[in-house]
């Protein structure tokens, strides 16, 4: 349902254009009043006999005093008709610009008047772009938690490693310089965990507080998020539901069908044809930029599709290795309790293993975002 329109907007527009073009019309009719009283005077003064006042005047010298005198059109009946035709042609003319006017000053206001509908999809797009985002953040923070995690194991890989060089520094098997190579690698690794530490911190403050909120469930203790399917099923489908729901698409429907209302409006009050000719540009262009933005969200939702079947094609494979990893580690164990490995072996061993599930967690997160965009987009957002 749309707004009414706010006659208190309307109503100074038109007095102010009424005020401008009234006194031109009054000065027009007050001077054909005026040369009607001239000349109904005129008649009068015909009516009475000047023999009076010209008796025993010479005719010549009455000759010298109308040429000294000379008598306008308005003593003149079909001059002055023609200047009352012109005048009521003017004043017509003026009274066409006037209603072009209003037809400006109607249609300006309609087109800034969104609907009670429009207004509500708009409030409701903006919540879920911003629900998206957060969503975003949540699962890109629990990326970086496995990421500080496998930091952490390369540390303790590292502190281990720069033990063993320090006895072998110290049984002369190697040299300082070693020994400082693996230093310089624990520091950065030491630097690189603050960093990280630093950017969790951040990161997870603003995300905590949407925490409880309605729409915000997603929110849980940032472990890698599990499988999910979006809820669309197919292309046709994404496509459908991102143009059925895309606020930009849907206000330039109802600014066409506005446009096409008004249009008909002025035809039908057969109101000036350049202002016609202007309102069905007006149609050409908000058309032509509907047929564009359409394209685009099909596009869009081509785009974000491809990409989903990818990162899921990629997703599946990844954890059909995640089971063989348990039996790698129960490997690597096995060898440690045999001997076969040292400590500083199996740790290089299971980091290993580590980097790999990290990978599978990556993989994990990049699916779950492509689908939380894609059912943001069912819902007429684009990210």
């Amino acid at each position: 349902m749309k707004k009414k329109i706010k006659y208190f907007t309307v109503v100074p527009c038109i007095i102010a254009l009424l005020l401008i073009g009234l006194p031109f019309a009054v000065m027009g009719e007050q001077s054909i009043f005026d040369e009607i009283s001239d000349y109904e005077t005129s008649d009068e003064s015909d009516d009475y006999s000047p023999a009076s006042e010209y008796e025993g005047v010479d005719d010549s010298e009455n000759m010298n005093v109308r040429e000294n005198n000379p008598r306008t059109h308005e003593n003149d009946p079909e001059a002055l008709i023609l200047e009352m035709q012109e005048y009521i042609s003017q004043l017509q003319m003026h009274v066409v610009d006037l209603q072009n006017s209003m037809y400006l000053i109607l249609g300006v206001i309609s087109d800034t008047q969104i609907s009670d509908e429009i207004a509500l999809q708009q409030t409701e797009q903006i919540e879920v772009s911003e629900r998206l985002m957060f969503q975003i953040e949540y699962y890109n923070i629990s990326a970086l938690l496995s990421s500080y995690e496998l930091l952490k194991r390369s540390i303790v890989l590292s502190e281990r490693e720069l033990e063993v060089e320090r006895v072998r520094l110290s049984l002369g098997e190697v040299t300082q310089n070693g020994v400082n190579a693996f230093v310089v690698q624990l520091a950065t690794l030491n630097r690189q965990s603050e960093t990280i530490t630093e950017a969790l911190q951040i990161r997870m403050q603003l995300v905590e507080q949407k925490r409880g909120l309605p729409g915000y469930e997603f929110i849980g203790d940032y472990t890698i998020p599990l499988t999910s399917s979006p809820r669309a099923n197919s292309l046709d489908a994404l496509t459908s539901g991102v143009k059925n729901n895309n606020i930009s698409l849907l206000s330039f429907e109802g600014e066409i069908d506005h446009q096409n209302k008004l249009l008909a409006e002025l035809v039908d009050n057969d109101v000036d044809v350049a202002l016609i000719d202007a309102v069905k540009m007006e149609i050409n262009r908000l058309t032509t930029e509907q047929g564009f933005l359409r394209t685009q969200l099909e596009l869009s939702a081509a785009a974000l599709w491809i990409s989903y079947l990818e990162i899921k094609t990629e997703y599946e494979l990844a954890e059909i290795m995640r089971p063989l990893f348990s039996a790698r580690f129960e490997l690597i164990e096995t060898l440690y309790y045999l001997g076969e490995i040292s400590t500083l072996e199996k740790l290089r061993l299971e980091q290993e293993v580590h980097g790999e599930i990290h990978r599978l967690d990556l993989k994990a997160v990049e699916f779950a975002i492509v689908v939380a965009q894609l059912n943001a987009m069912m819902e007429g957002v684009v990210s």
